[in-house]
């Protein structure tokens, strides 16, 4: 799997919690897991507004291209 694949399914994960608190907490622990895995990554949680859930982003870092 890649990253694009995991970010995909732990997105979806998260959107399955029932509040924004229990979204959050998912999506800080899977930051953390996916930093430490993609270690080439810069991995964040951001909020979406339109849809109203929090979402886990990544794109490499600079020195890596």
């Amino acid at each position: 799997m890649t990253i694009y694949d995991d970010l995909k399914a732990i997105n979806k994960d998260i959107a399955k919690a029932k509040n924004i608190k229990w979204q959050k907490a998912r999506g800080e622990y899977w930051v953390v897991r996916l930093t430490n895995i993609y270690p080439d990554y810069h991995v964040y949680l951001s909020y979406d507004i339109t849809s109203g859930n929090f979402e886990v982003q990544a794109f490499v870092k600079a020195g890596v291209l």
